[in-house]
């Protein structure tokens, strides 16, 4: 599962929502956390789902300008190093950090209290 978090207010969002319901409010922008690497980077990677002209999902590509409805995705790659807090509040904290996946790029998510 992708976590998304509005830029703004940062409580997450999870894409197992339904495409209206990710929709409901179009004037959020949502972060899509991932990682960079030897592979395309997380941009590029939706990009080349979402495209209008190229996109595998070409009918979805308001996600990438947030036009059609949609809340507009905005990827963040995650650099290499120690985890990085993404998330924090008085009940739960949210990190993230590259975990071994072969030779692909990846990311994983800890939750803490």
């Amino acid at each position: 599962m992708i976590l998304l978090a509005p830029l703004a207010t940062l409580p997450l969002v999870s894409c197992a929502k339904s495409e209206a319901q990710c929709a409901s409010d179009t004037n959020v922008a949502l972060q899509v956390l991932g990682s960079g690497g030897p592979f395309p980077g997380l941009e590029a990677w939706l990009t080349s789902l979402l495209d209008s002209d190229a996109g595998a999902y070409g009918y979805l590509s308001g996600f990438l300008d947030g036009t059609g409805g949609r809340p507009m995705l905005v990827a963040k790659e995650i650099a290499s190093g120690p985890s990085v807090t993404v998330y924090k509040d008085a009940d739960m904290v949210i990190d993230v950090m590259h975990v071994p996946h072969g030779i692909v790029p990846a990311v994983a998510f800890k939750e803490s209290q």
